[in-house]
């Protein structure tokens, strides 16, 4: 198994719109170039008549050449940095764009409405300054709401290089682009900025999706400050408990958080930033 089988698996997903089994991956162990590895794959798809191997081929080199002219990380299973919790998913990226360095610390995602209330903004920002001083780092999407609330004080604190954000589309299209200059804050002072996306992505609906499993993975932990049944965050709770990870909900939102009530009547435990000396 080479990069190279994951950076061709990754093109043809890209391209198509739709996950490929990261088994489909073995194919390359039997196949004597790049080009009959594609053609394989989109053969086990059924796209052959659709999808030119030279096309995605061409994508894939590209991309890769403009992350490396940026000095952008590009990362597959076989790096030596990978993400360990990535390896435990059913259904892992193949590739990953990294902004910034993954480093081996304990990780802790903060999500919740893009329309939260402003005492819901105020715990998420507490929660997320509480955490990065523990030593934790702030995983979230950076969307309007609470994700980017849990940034803000980390992002003014000395704690900034522990803020991580997952982006929906490629690094050259942060989502949202109002919110680009914390991006690039917590990128210039050792934070970290992630997608599986091609360079220039622009993200679409599903791609939103896709993004939560990443932050439900990565997580050690999963907050949620305050959101609805239908919503992106139920979508990363999910996946969290999908994956065993441990869930808390903001004893601040609670009221006024339909998914919240939800989860702490199932067993979800409640958090306050007040009693974040339980760490003790």
């Amino acid at each position: 198994m080479k990069d190279i089988h994951f950076y061709l698996l990754h093109g043809v997903s890209q391209i198509v719109g739709r996950y490929v089994p990261k088994s489909l991956v073995d194919l390359g162990s039997i196949c004597d170039s790049q080009y009959e590895f594609v053609s394989a794959l989109t053969r086990k798809m059924h796209l052959s008549k659709t999808v030119d191997a030279n096309f995605v081929m061409d994508q894939v080199f590209r991309n890769l050449q403009f992350h490396r002219d940026l000095g952008y990380e590009v990362l597959t299973p076989l790096s030596s940095n990978w993400p360990e919790n990535l390896r435990h998913i059913p259904d892992p990226p193949h590739m990953l764009f990294t902004r910034g360095v993954f480093a081996i610390r304990p990780r802790i995602a903060i999500i919740g409405s893009r329309c939260a209330t402003k005492d819901a903004k105020t715990e998420a920002s507490d929660l997320g300054l509480g955490f990065a001083k523990e030593g934790f780092e702030i995983l979230c999407g950076g969307a309007f709401g609470c994700d980017i609330a849990s940034k803000l004080k980390v992002i003014q604190s000395p704690y900034s290089h522990l803020g991580t954000v997952v982006l929906p589309g490629g690094l050259l299209r942060p989502y949202p682009l109002a919110h680009l200059r914390y991006f690039d804050s917590l990128a210039d002072s050792g934070g970290l900025i992630v997608s599986e996306k091609f360079i220039d992505h622009v993200p679409s609906p599903g791609d939103f999706i896709a993004r939560n499993r990443i932050i439900a993975a990565l997580a050690d932990v999963v907050i949620l400050i305050q959101g609805d049944e239908r919503s992106g965050s139920s979508t990363t709770i999910k996946f969290a408990l999908g994956y065993g990870k441990e869930i808390y909900v903001s004893a601040v939102a609670e009221s006024d958080s339909p998914l919240s009530k939800r989860l702490l009547a199932e067993g979800a435990r409640s958090i306050h930033s007040l009693q974040l000396d339980f760490l003790h």
